[in-house]
């Protein structure tokens, strides 16, 4: 198996991955099967940042980059798959989309921090600028 290649064996993970009192607002099917993960950039030429909002319609639109919250959690469990050069980049699942407690839009993202990698989900009101990258099904 390459590396960046996931060897997948679906279920649904529960609700448990989702924050208390938070809820899911839109989510997509998990990738199934064995996963070839590449990563693609979010920027277009001579952007600095975009905010939440256009990051997800990108990553829904033509970067085919749409994993979601089950995806994330994959990832998490065979981090040691990922190359290292992807530890400097914050990787978000914007094929699932929470509202927090307040109603405010978030996605998981992965951070590699210490010796591992970390789930946690920022606002989208928030700027996203190089250091984020999508995964996607290598093309």
């Amino acid at each position: 198996m390459a590396q960046g290649t996931l060897s997948v064996v679906r279920m649904k993970f529960p609700q448990s991955l989702v924050p208390v009192d938070w809820k899911i607002v839109e989510d997509v099917a998990p990738q199934r099967g064995e996963i070839d993960l590449e990563l693609v950039e979010i920027l277009k030429s001579g952007e600095g940042c975009i905010n939440g909002e256009e990051m997800v319609w990108r990553a829904r639109g033509t970067l085919n980059a749409n994993l979601g919250l089950d995806d994330s959690e994959i990832v998490l469990r065979n981090q040691h798959l990922l190359p290292e050069d992807y530890r400097s980049f914050y990787i978000p699942f914007p094929g699932t989309v929470l509202g927090d407690q307040a109603g405010r839009r978030r996605v998981a993202f992965l951070y590699f921090g210490d010796v591992q990698w970390h789930r946690h989900f920022p606002f989208f009101s928030q700027d996203f600028y190089g250091y984020v990258r999508l995964l996607r099904p290598r093309q």
